[in-house]
C-alpha cells in the first residue's frame, strides 16, 4: 500500500465534542525540539519545537484487549477516534491512519511517513499562523528513551521514560490509572525500523531505557499513543 502524505492527518481544527471525559485528557510532558526526535526530521532547524502530548491510556486499554505486536498497535492506533474520548484543549484527537510499506521496502515505512506528518502538520502551522496538533502515533525511539539508535547522548529531555513518574502523577490527578510501569519485563514498541532488517522494529525496556529489535509480528509489547502540539508562530 502506498504511503500519501495528506493534510487529512492534520488537526488544524477538530469539532469540539459536547462534553469531555477530564480522565481521557492526553498528558503534556513538555517541549521538544523536533530535529531530535527522528532521523528523518533532522534538517529542521533547532527552533522548531512541539509540545509532546501523552495518551492517558495504551492501546490495550484504550482498545480492551491485551498488549499487541508491533502490526496490532498501529493498527489499533489508526483506529482511535471519536468514541475513545481522547482530547486535548477542547478538541478531539483520532488516530495516524498510516501503516508500514510492503516488506523489504526502506522507504515505505511507518517511521518516515510519521515524520513527514509531523514535518506536514510544522508547516501548516507557518501558513495557517494558528496552532496545529497532529494525530496520535506510535512514537519513536527517541520519544521513548531520550535517545537515538546507537547512541549515548540524550537528545530528547522530555521522554516516556525520563518523565514516567511526572506522566503518573498527571493520570493520577486527572482521575486515571499508572499508564506506565518502571518494573521488569514492561516494554513500549516504538515507530524505529532496524537499519538492517525493515521487518524488525525498537522495542524499549522501560526499566533501564534499554532497547532491542524484534520481528514486528513476533513481540508483544505496550503502546502509548503520542501527539505534537505546533504552537502558533511567536508564541
Amino acid at each position: 500500500m502506498k504511503l500519501k502524505e495528506t493534510d487529512g492527518n492534520i488537526l488544524p481544527f477538530i469539532r469540539p465534542a459536547t462534553a469531555f471525559n477530564p480522565v481521557n485528557a492526553v498528558i503534556s510532558i513538555g517541549m521538544v525540539r523536533v530535529n531530535k526526535i527522528s532521523q528523518h526530521l533532522a534538517g529542521l532547524a533547532d527552533e522548531v519545537k512541539a509540545q509532546f502530548l501523552v495518551s492517558p491510556k495504551s492501546t490495550a486499554v484504550l482498545f480492551r484487549c491485551a498488549p499487541g505486536t508491533w502490526h496490532e498497535d498501529v493498527d489499533r492506533i489508526g483506529k482511535i477516534n471519536a468514541r475513545h474520548g481522547l482530547h486535548f484543549k477542547g478538541r478531539q484527537l483520532v488516530g495516524l491512519k498510516i501503516s508500514d510499506g510492503p516488506r523489504g521496502s526502506s522507504l515505505l515505512t511507518y517511521e518516515r511517513a510519521a515524520a513527514k506528518e509531523i514535518k506536514a502538520a510544522w508547516e501548516r502551522a507557518q501558513m495557517l499562523h494558528q496552532p496545529v496538533t497532529t494525530r496520535l502515533m506510535m512514537p519513536s525511539m527517541e520519544l521513548v528513551c531520550d535517545r537515538a539508535i546507537g547512541s549515548t547522548q540524550i537528545t530528547v529531555e522530555n521522554n516516556l521514560y525520563s518523565r514516567v513518574d511526572d506522566i503518573n502523577a498527571a493520570a493520577a490527578r486527572q482521575g486515571g490509572e499508572m499508564i506506565l510501569a518502571n518494573s521488569p519485563g514492561f516494554y513500549q514498541h516504538s515507530s524505529n525500523n532496524d537499519p538492517i532488517d525493515s521487518a524488525s522494529a525498537c522495542r524499549i525496556d522501560m526499566q533501564n531505557g534499554s532497547y532491542f529489535w524484534e520481528r514486528k509480528d513476533d513481540f508483544e509489547a505496550d503502546s502509548w499513543p503520542v501527539a505534537l502540539h505546533f504552537p502558533a508562530p511567536g508564541l
